[in-house]
C-alpha cells in the first residue's frame, strides 16, 4: 500500500499554508515537516480515542524515565519492535483525555458507531488531484474528527487561527465528489490539561461554507503562482509598521522596573 504522503495530489494542510503565503505553501510542499512531541501525543490520544484495540500495538507506555538505564533499555526494546515511546506524562494526559471524552454525555455515542477510521479519500477539482484522511467514518453518514485544546472556552478562535474550517470544508466535500455526502460533521474536542473537560461540536453549514471559499481562495492562489512561478512571502514589498494602541500610551516594561527601583 502507497503512503499516504506519497500519493499525489493536494491536502489541506498544504491548502492551510498556502492561505499563510506562497512561500510558505512551497516550504511544506518541499520539506515537509517533523513530527513534534505535541503531534506524537496527538496521534496517540487518537488512535486511544478512535481505534483503542491497536493502541497496545503502536505505542508503548514507557515505565522508566528516559534519561535513567532502564527506560533507555526499555525505548530501544520498543523500538525494535517498531512501537511509538509515550513518556509518562504523555501516558498519563493520553489515559486522562480518553476518560475525559469516555465521560462526556455525547461523544461515546460516535465513537461507539465508528465503521471506519483513517481512510484515505482522493477526488479531483477542475482535474486537479486532491486528497484526504479523515478520522473517521461513522454510522449514518457521520464525518467524526478528533482535536485537543488547552482551552474549550478559546476552541473557535484556535479553530479560526489553524484554518479547521478549510479542513472540514476540504472532507465533507470530497465525500461529496465520491457520492458519501455527509449527513452531519462532528469535531469532539478535548483538553489536553485539567479538567480534561470536552465537547462535541456539530460543524454548521455557514462553517463549512466559509471552509469552502478559503479553500477555492487557496486553488485560485495556487493558480496564479504556478501560471507564474513566483511565491511570495506574505509581505512583499514595503510595508508601514503599524504598531498596537497600547504602544502610545502605555509605559514600557523597562520603565517600570526603574521606576520601581527609584
Amino acid at each position: 500500500m502507497i503512503a499516504y504522503d506519497a500519493l499525489p495530489g493536494l491536502n489541506s494542510s498544504t491548502l492551510k499554508a498556502l492561505l499563510t503565503s506562497p512561500r510558505a505553501y512551497r516550504y511544506a510542499v518541499t520539506q515537509g515537516r517533523e513530527e513534534t512531541d505535541a503531534m506524537r501525543r496527538g496521534s496517540a490520544i487518537h488512535c486511544a480515542l478512535l481505534e483503542p484495540a491497536e493502541y497496545p500495538r503502536r505505542y508503548h507506555e514507557a515505565a522508566h524515565p528516559g534519561t535513567t538505564k532502564a527506560g533507555k533499555e526499555e525505548r530501544a526494546e520498543a523500538a525494535d519492535r517498531g512501537l511509538v515511546v509515550l513518556s509518562r506524562s504523555d501516558v498519563a494526559v493520553v489515559r486522562a483525555v480518553v476518560s475525559g471524552v469516555r465521560e462526556h454525555d455525547r461523544a461515546p455515542y460516535y465513537l461507539d458507531r465508528i465503521e471506519r477510521v483513517e481512510e484515505v479519500i482522493q477526488w479531483t477539482i477542475d482535474g486537479r488531484a486532491c486528497k484526504g484522511r479523515i478520522d473517521a467514518w461513522c454510522a449514518n453518514s457521520v464525518l467524526l474528527g478528533v482535536k485537543t485544546t488547552r482551552s474549550l472556552a478559546r476552541f473557535a478562535w484556535q479553530a479560526t487561527d489553524l484554518h479547521y474550517p478549510l479542513q472540514w470544508a476540504w472532507y465533507h466535500d470530497g465525500l461529496d465528489a465520491l457520492g458519501r455526502r455527509p449527513s452531519l460533521v462532528v469535531e469532539i474536542v478535548v483538553e489536553t490539561s485539567p479538567p480534561y473537560d470536552c465537547i462535541c461540536h456539530v460543524i454548521p453549514d455557514a462553517v463549512l461554507e466559509l471552509g469552502r471559499s478559503h479553500y477555492q481562495t487557496a486553488l485560485r492562489l495556487l493558480g496564479e503562482c504556478e501560471a507564474r512561478d513566483q511565491w511570495p512571502g506574505a509581505y512583499p514589498g514595503e510595508t508601514i509598521l503599524t504598531l498596537p494602541d497600547r504602544a502610545y500610551y502605555e509605559a514600557h516594561p523597562d520603565e517600570e522596573t526603574l521606576a520601581d527601583d527609584d
